[in-house]
């Protein structure tokens, strides 16, 4: 059986479909069907009334419906399952269920109850169904069984097109298809899942898999606290096609979004990279004081990568300054000519915190530094002097992000944003600032092209590899975002 759902319409037309496939079998004895003897008949699905006219229109509704949605459609007599067919012995169940509709209102479907001369005395001894009208309204085109074409001899008896008036007529009746339909259903249909919602619950992120289970690739991954919707299947959950995660990763309660973070290394002289978030892991690299890395934040570890941990204990907010080299020996001092005192040195940071205020690198800008901070303007560097310049040049880094051009700068916001990748990356024309603005609403990276003419910027072209976006889009026409640059994008995301 198939599983789509039935109508009432569709389960008529369904039994319609079966008996007008039997058209023209013929088997030239009245009680002798396709399906062998009465007795057969009876084996096969219990007791049975009448030949087999009553039998052909049975075996369309237990073929097509099966045989409990089939007595949903006729009902029984007396409890006992005579047939689905309008059998004389059924014509009271029709009546009792307002299921008569008079001749001239006979639809594709209806039973027409017949008193043929020359048959049984019955008070119907004949059953056929109404295919369509030949004459709307007074000669209707019925499929029988059990009879042989009109003029010809018993030879042909089988399954034929018959013309009824109403004059041997015993009442047209109308199967309850609604009934049948609702019982085939509740056997056979399969209710849909249900769409779920669940949120990730693994300490940084969930694999995505192409499959239902770990033996499948990773496409992609989702964060802690992501929410995903989906329907369960064998213990994961499918977001898309080709798109599962695991339902141990997952928590039906809503968790709290991992934050993303920017850091920098503060430990004198280089951090331990790690395999897990454990000082007891493997290292697997090292970073240099001063390295910027971005990752997500979990407890005491930043994760900036595949099995890459980097402890919070050797990490700053800010950048830190360089360590000054280890003093050389002094020499012998000799007498000399009092000077002023030398300009400090001063590393580059410090000279930038000096020229924000207005001051120049030198040891009056200093000392006019220090007054403006409440010390008392020596001009000599220490300890106070370079925590105040710490504190000023982590503001100023803090505060910026940005590169050497504009393809530069949307890459480091890209790097910033989507650390661990994301699912689209969208183009916008190199001067489209109205785009640009338009596509910020779009859940993904977006990067300017090159100039029509030119080629995609390499440093674009990387970042939109490492991201391994399922989808690149255009934002904007071809006079804005070129279709050789569209190409060389799609092609850098492997789309």
């Amino acid at each position: 059986m198939a599983t789509k759902a039935l109508t009432a319409a569709s389960a008529r037309d369904l039994v319609m479909k079966h008996l007008l496939s039997q058209r023209g079998y013929t088997s030239g004895n009245y009680n002798w069907s396709k399906f062998g003897s009465g007795a057969n008949w009876r084996t096969k699905w219990g007791t049975w009334q009448g030949y087999w006219c009553n039998r052909f229109l049975s075996w369309g509704v237990d073929k097509a419906l099966g045989q409990t949605a089939g007595r949903a459609a006729v009902g029984l007599q007396g409890g006992l399952p005579v047939g689905y067919a309008a059998t004389w012995l059924q014509r009271d169940w029709f009546r009792s269920n307002n299921r008569h509709v008079g001749f001239a209102n006979a639809e594709p479907g209806d039973y027409f109850l017949l008193k043929l001369p020359g048959r049984q005395a019955n008070a119907t001894n004949h059953v056929g169904i109404f295919v369509r009208w030949k004459v709307e309204g007074r000669i209707a085109i019925t499929l029988d069984g059990n009879l042989p074409r009109p003029g010809r001899g018993t030879s042909d008896i089988g399954v034929h097109y018959h013309e009824r008036t109403i004059d041997y007529v015993v009442g047209v009746y109308r199967p309850d298809w609604a009934a049948a339909a609702k019982a085939y259903n509740a056997i056979y249909v399969k209710a849909a899942p249900s769409k779920v919602t669940r949120y990730v619950s693994a300490d940084y992120t969930a694999n995505v898999r192409s499959g239902p289970g770990t033996n499948y690739k990773v496409v992609t991954v989702r964060s802690r606290g992501r929410k995903l919707t989906g329907t369960l299947q064998n213990g994961w959950l499918k977001i898309g096609d080709g798109q599962y995660v695991g339902a141990g990763v997952l928590s039906s309660s809503k968790i709290s979004a991992i934050p993303v973070v920017t850091r920098y290394v503060s430990a004198d002289a280089a951090a331990n990279v790690r395999a897990t978030a454990s000082a007891a892991s493997k290292v697997v690299d090292s970073l240099e004081r001063g390295t910027k890395v971005t990752g997500l934040l979990n407890g005491s570890w930043v994760r900036i990568g595949r099995d890459r941990f980097v402890s919070t204990k050797v990490l700053s907010k800010f950048k830190p300054p360089a360590l000054d080299p280890a003093p050389a020996p002094a020499p012998t001092p000799e007498p000399a000519t009092p000077q002023a005192p030398a300009a400090p040195a001063l590393s580059a940071d410090a000279g930038r915190v000096l020229a924000a205020h207005g001051l120049r690198k030198t040891t009056t800008g200093v000392s006019a530094y220090q007054k403006a901070n409440g010390l008392q303007g020596l001009g000599v560097v220490g300890p106070k002097t370079t925590a105040l310049f710490e504190k000023d040049l982590r503001m100023l880094n803090e505060a910026t992000l940005g590169g050497a051009t504009r393809h530069d700068t949307a890459v480091q916001v890209s790097k910033a944003a989507f650390p661990e990748g994301t699912e689209g990356v969208y183009l916008v024309g190199r001067d489209a600032t109205i785009d640009a603005a338009i596509a910020t609403r779009l859940p993904g990276a977006i990067f300017p092209v090159a100039s029509p003419g030119q080629a995609l910027p390499a440093v674009i072209a990387a970042e939109i590899a490492r991201l391994k976006p399922l989808e690149v889009v255009r934002v904007g026409g071809q006079a804005v975002v070129p279709d050789d640059q569209l190409i060389q994008a799609r092609s850098a995301a492997g789309l």
